[in-house]
């Protein structure tokens, strides 16, 4: 798509591991050092770790292509197998005839006899075993016995374990060391560093044909840091950013289409170093929510806290809510009444007393009996006596007051 556009004559960053764009690194030398040191070794087995994507099948089809004309190889790329199928695919990969119907120890006897006749012919037989941190125990345990085979002075056959961190992890366990003991050589591949990963884009667009620089070095510095110069992902990424170059008709890859390339090409687990606040969010709420469960078990807390988030109407506290000095001794309710009205003396603002209840309307007297006595108020009390007396006397008569007799 892009590549005549930047004059190159094959894809420079593809993820199939191409011996072609090799790039050998201070950690990939020592690689392949150690394989060629398992291809010279006559003993025992030889261990390559590494995470994933830094270059582990590539160092290995590195060795394949090189390998010496006396040497067999048997390579298993899934070794996720039990035993008698273990046996079954090293014959079959050393064209070795045999029969399904054959158990473990015929298999392991044609073996034997195959791998003498190697030797005696001054020939070499090694077994690679691709992503071996998937073998079975079991499996691992065959492996041990076929380096039984052997002469007075040298193994038939030589066994190289390629296989991510979790390979060296499997050997370490305790029914393991067997196995772990008969380990000649061990070698963990790292990525690559920020100047290495600059070293490695231009030599794979070298090898696509094209000798310019097609990305920045501020655009190289963001790729290493985004990818953590892991080979696979730098290759994901540059692919992506080349073809962003191209669509915006660009003759260099910049930090920008980086960025944006790598929204389309990386992980999320990779792509999350671009957006370091998208891991704020949620520690935020987890610390909010321990708080929260912090405050709930702790009474004490709770009520300290109301003091000065519950405040009365008008946004001033009452003396009541008003909280504590440390230094202040609580006060019986009388002594702070007292305190109260005395300070409301002092400002000249007296505490205002309670209004009194109204007091009952009093009975209406009775209307005189003799309305006569309202009009003459010099009587003297003999006669009104006098005169009471004669009202009662009509009453009782059913005589009408002040009516004639």
């Amino acid at each position: 798509m892009y590549q005549d556009y930047f004059g190159l004559n094959s894809k420079p960053f593809g993820i199939v591991p191409d011996t072609r764009f090799l790039f050998l690194s201070d950690s990939h030398k020592e690689a392949i050092a150690h394989l060629v040191y398992a291809l010279n070794e006559k003993n025992g087995f030889v261990q390559l770790t590494g995470e994933v994507g830094v270059g582990k099948t590539m160092a290995c089809r590195y060795i394949l292509a090189n390998i010496p004309q006396d040497i067999d190889v048997a390579l298993i790329l899934n070794p996720r197998i039990d035993e008698i199928s273990l046996l079954r695919t090293l014959c079959q990969e050393l064209d070795i005839p045999f029969d399904n119907a054959q158990k473990t120890n015929e298999l392991t006897q044609v073996l034997n006899t195959k791998l003498l006749d190697a030797h005696a012919n001054g020939r070499h037989t090694i077994l690679i075993i691709d992503e071996a941190q998937n073998l079975p125990k079991r499996t691992l345990e065959q492996l041990r016995l076929l380096t039984n085979l052997e002469t007075d002075t040298q193994k038939l056959l030589r066994i190289i374990l390629i296989g991510q961190p979790e390979l060296g992890e499997l050997l370490s366990a305790h029914d393991m060391r067997q196995v772990a003991q008969r380990i000649t050589s061990r070698y963990h591949l790292t990525t690559l560093g920020a100047e290495e990963t600059e070293q490695y884009i231009r030599h794979r667009i070298s090898v696509a044909g094209c000798h310019q620089a097609l990305f920045s070095k501020a655009a190289t510095r963001k790729i290493h840091k985004l990818t953590e110069g892991t080979p696979r992902l730098i290759n994901l990424l540059c692919d992506h950013a080349l073809i962003g170059a191209y669509s915006l008709n660009s003759r260099e890859v910049t930090p920008s289409i980086v960025k944006k390339a790598a929204k389309e090409a990386l992980p999320n687990t990779q792509y999350e170093s671009i957006h370091p606040r998208s891991k704020l969010v949620p520690a935020l709420l987890v610390l909010l929510f321990v708080l929260a469960l912090f405050v709930a078990l702790r009474p004490d807390i709770q009520q300290t806290l109301s003091q000065y988030w519950q405040p009365a109407p008008g946004n001033v506290h009452s003396p009541a809510e008003k909280p504590a000095s440390p230094t202040e001794t609580p006060k019986p309710a009388v002594m702070e009444e007292l305190a109260s009205d005395t300070a409301g003396a002092s400002s000249g603002t007296m505490k205002p007393e309670p209004e009194p209840e109204p007091a009952p309307e009093p009975a209406p007297e009775p209307a005189p009996v003799f309305p006569e006595a309202a009009s003459m108020p010099n009587l003297s009390p003999e006669k009104l006596e006098a005169m009471k007396k004669e009202a009662d006397v009509d009453f009782r008569l059913g005589i009408p007051a002040g009516g004639e007799g």
